[in-house]
């Protein structure tokens, strides 16, 4: 499971 993958993308959605 990509987990990392989906927490940095998340965090990035997130940080914009």
């Amino acid at each position: 499971f990509l987990y990392e993958s989906s927490s940095r993308t998340l965090g990035e959605l997130l940080n914009s």
